[in-house]
């Protein structure tokens, strides 16, 4: 099937499909240059290839993200193929050619239900709190670690609430029988 993508969104495309298996072999190669980094004595060159394949993972994701942002085809939800970014003559092109296809100007649907952002929004922010106030008072020295899994908790919680979409104004309307 022949996706309805200018050259610029194209080229971006093939040059994503080209890249994405050698995230995953910087990602794997990553764990045990971490591994031997930590607890192997190496030579400076060794330490340095070893920090450079560890640094290449975030780089390497970061690259993608903004490669791509939101260009592949993707399955949204209720099961349709969302093709963001399509410019406008190309759009009706596709229209014309395909009459099941149907162009919107809805934005781009979240990858998860509104449930989902309240849910973890209002377990994480309450557990970092409790996690501080029981470390505070539970009268030993606790790890460092613990200490800075409190902001990280209470972090990712906001972030979570921040990212709660917006309810729909209106309601969906149900006919019986279906279709009609």
């Amino acid at each position: 099937m022949r996706l309805p993508l200018d050259d610029r969104s194209a080229r971006s495309v093939r040059r994503y499909v080209g890249l994405r298996p050698w995230i995953l072999l910087i990602s794997l190669l990553a764990v045990p240059a971490w591994l031997i980094l930590v607890y192997a004595d190496l030579p400076r060159t060794a330490r340095l290839i070893a920090h450079a394949v560890i640094f290449m993972v975030p780089v390497s994701q970061l690259c993608m993200h903004f490669l791509m942002r939101g260009l592949p085809p993707f399955p949204t939800q209720n099961g349709d193929l969302r093709i963001p970014r399509v410019p406008v003559e190309v759009a009706h092109a596709w229209i014309g050619s395909n009459p099941g296809v149907s162009a919107t100007a809805c934005p781009a649907p979240r990858a998860r239900p509104r449930r989902f952002y309240v849910g973890w929004a209002l377990t994480l922010v309450p557990v970092s709190i409790g996690l501080a106030l029981w470390m505070a008072n539970n009268g030993r020295e606790d790890a460092i670690l613990l200490w800075m899994l409190v902001p990280a908790l209470f972090t990712v919680g906001i972030v979570m609430a921040l990212r709660i979409p917006t309810p729909v104004s209106g309601r969906a309307v149900r006919t019986w029988p279906p279709g009609v």
